[in-house]
């Protein structure tokens, strides 16, 4: 299985780091059980969009292992939460850095 995070500027680090920390333990209890070789082994990266780390709202910097140009096939986006979309809750409507490419992406 495919897995993607999407990281932007301002993003939630909570949300890629926790998120990406869940299927490394996913897939030391795949190894456990399938053993190393298996084909349920689950792949997980961290994209942005030209490939280059962001910073997360708390200054973390995020660093990507791949960019939404590789177009590689996924099974599964996550879109980590993006600070000022939290923060700003109630507007109608929400906009963020590369948000058209993003769309575009997804």
């Amino acid at each position: 299985m495919n897995i993607g995070i999407i990281a932007i500027n301002n993003c939630m680090v909570s949300g890629i780091y926790g998120v990406l920390d869940i299927f490394v333990a996913a897939n030391f209890c795949i190894e456990k059980k399938y053993g190393k070789n298996s084909q349920h082994v689950i792949n997980c990266q961290i994209y942005t969009t030209n490939g280059l780390p962001v910073r997360g709202f708390n200054g973390v910097e995020v660093k990507p292992t791949a960019s939404i140009d590789d177009e590689k096939p996924l099974d599964i986006i996550i879109v980590a939460a993006n600070a000022e979309i939290v923060v700003e809750c109630c507007q109608e409507a929400t906009d963020f850095e590369h948000k058209d490419k993003i769309d575009h992406w997804l």
